[in-house]
């Protein structure tokens, strides 16, 4: 199993092997990610809704600076200690910006279970969640399964036909991606130069 090499004006690319390209492009493979995608969406949808019913995330971000800052009357407390993170923390805590955070936290995962779930801007999607979910396990209020983490970033490895079946069969070529210039974006030219050769998306 070997990449392959090309040349665009002195700039080398080095494609995939064909088994793992094709695995994460080709369309019809588009079914196998199906089921992890629905599975992840429905997680992080379900943690979402669970922590829009909290006052702990959803009114004073409690929830967070429980985890960021257990024991305000420690010497880390104190807002002349060195070190930028040290000082970050209780900056955030007594502006109310961790409010803010947290709630954004909450939002996000859900939308980011729902947007997983009907294959819209899956790649990025997936991304957002799994960095909402960092933040999330950090506190200890939900627990999710490595499984989910693992999935998540073979969805964002996939992210050209996870959502293949879904919304981003329409949404990716119309952003012009990753097939064909859509809006405002147009191909790299070594694509187009490689399709002229007789190249061809692996579909």
């Amino acid at each position: 199993m070997q990449s392959e090499k090309l040349e665009f004006q002195g700039e080398a690319f080095h494609q995939d092997p064909a088994s793992i390209g094709r695995l994460l492009a080709s369309t019809r493979l588009a079914p196998i990610w199906l089921i992890p995608r629905l599975y992840v969406g429905w997680i992080w949808m379900s943690v979402g809704w669970a922590l829009l019913q909290s006052p702990a995330w959803m009114q004073d971000g409690s929830a967070l600076r429980e985890a960021w800052m257990p024991d305000r009357s420690s010497a880390s407390w104190a807002i002349d200690q060195p070190g930028a993170g040290v000082n970050l923390i209780p900056h955030l805590i007594d502006s109310g910006l961790l409010g803010w955070i947290a709630r954004l936290t909450a939002i996000g995962i859900t939308i980011a279970g729902i947007a997983v779930m009907l294959g819209i801007a899956t790649g990025f999607a997936a991304f957002t969640g799994v960095v909402l979910s960092a933040n999330i396990i950090a506190t200890g209020s939900v627990v999710l399964g490595p499984e989910v983490i693992m999935l998540a970033v073979l969805l964002v490895l996939a992210w050209k036909t996870a959502g293949w079946i879904g919304l981003d069969r329409w949404a990716l070529p119309l952003a012009g991606a990753p097939w064909h210039g859509g809006f405002g974006v147009q191909r790299h030219p070594w694509i187009v130069s490689g399709e002229r050769q007789g190249g061809a998306d692996p579909t």
